[in-house]
């Protein structure tokens, strides 16, 4: 008679198997969105605010809130919400007026929290 234990070895094996190519994912996924991130500091900062622009930020933002804390990249996640709740203002009803040297600093510092991530858990 089996004890289940060899079982749940193998099912809990697996299963980390399983969530570590699913971090292994996320974390290239980072690299992209690290690109769009310095391409939007780019064009706002040459440009000025642009609602498209801060759109495809915040959803960037919206999407790390949801998934970074998943992967244990909790400030990841924070400085994803911080992003996401300045632009948020910006581009939904009924649109406040956000300071662009605000909305640059919260991009840059997610960036930079991406590349931090970046180098601890791909290079590290």
């Amino acid at each position: 008679m089996m004890d289940g234990s060899k079982v749940s070895q193998d099912g809990a094996g697996a299963l980390e198997k399983h969530l570590m190519a699913l971090r292994s994912r996320f974390l290239g996924t980072l690299v992209e969105k690290e690109q769009l991130l310095e391409d939007a500091i780019s064009s706002l900062a040459a440009y000025g605010q642009d609602r498209q622009i801060m759109s495809k930020v915040y959803y960037v933002a919206h999407n790390l809130v949801g998934i970074a804390p998943m992967h244990r990249l909790n400030s990841l996640a924070e400085a994803a919400r911080l992003t996401e709740v300045l632009l948020a203002k910006a581009i939904f009803p009924p649109h406040e007026v956000v300071e662009l040297d605000d909305v640059l600093i919260a991009i840059d510092d997610l960036v930079e929290e991406i590349r931090t991530n970046l180098e601890t858990h791909l290079d590290g």
